[in-house]
């Protein structure tokens, strides 16, 4: 397990990172009426941090899955952001939907 102040820090790490202003703390209701992602709505995606001594496929699925089922309707890419504890930042894990990732590489210009 990786202590809250740990996992607190890095998701506002990675929030700024994206271009947002911070993590963004929920609870009960409010997670239920508007999602349980990571990122304030000024980051360019949606999505969760998650900072894990083990990296098991088959959870890092169910957290892309529960952020796309929460944000079906948002426009923005759903990512899941992985690290194992003492990895920096920049070193994390970014999980997408190929199809989404073919999206983003078209419209900068890597492919066509």
């Amino acid at each position: 397990m990786v202590s809250s102040s740990c996992w607190k820090g890095y998701e506002r790490r990675v929030a700024r990172l994206l271009g947002g202003s911070g993590r963004q703390p929920l609870s009960g209701a409010a997670k239920e009426i508007i999602g349980n992602e990571d990122f304030r709505a000024d980051t360019s995606c949606i999505g969760d941090c998650k900072k894990h001594k083990s990296l098991p496929i088959m959870g890092i699925l169910k957290w892309l899955e529960d952020v796309e089922r929460k944000h079906k309707g948002r426009k923005k890419p759903k990512i899941i952001v992985v690290a194992k504890p003492g990895w920096r930042d920049k070193d994390s894990l970014v999980v997408l939907r190929l199809g989404k990732f073919i999206d983003i590489l078209k419209k900068g210009g890597y492919i066509k």
